[in-house]
């Protein structure tokens, strides 16, 4: 797996790209989140990732801001989940799913 980062005038992606291991081949890619194109909003993806009981959780300092499913990388979709654990991830959940000019997450 591999996360690529890019910052455009428009707006700011963090896409995701997962490979198969023989032969190591793309088996899927896709935005994980999108946001303003200012440091200010995407800050929250820059903290800390982890892999923890089949999930790729992503941090800012001490929140868990959303998390992607392993099950469900393997099956195709990359779809964040927000934690809603407090104000700031909230906060963040707003601002990690901008959309214009008809950005849609994948369901």
């Amino acid at each position: 797996m591999k996360f690529i980062a890019e910052l455009g005038t428009d707006d700011f992606i963090l896409k995701a790209r997962v490979f198969t291991l023989k032969p190591k081949a793309l088996f899927c890619e896709g935005p994980v989140v999108r946001t303003f194109p200012d440091e200010i909003c995407f800050r929250f993806l820059t903290r800390e990732i982890q892999l923890e009981n089949g999930k790729i959780n992503f941090y800012d300092y001490s929140t868990k801001m959303f998390y992607l499913k392993v099950k469900e990388l393997f099956a195709g979709k990359i779809i964040p989940h927000f934690t809603r654990e407090n104000e700031h991830a909230i906060y963040a959940e707003g601002v990690l799913s901008y959309d214009n000019y008809e950005f849609k997450r994948k369901e």
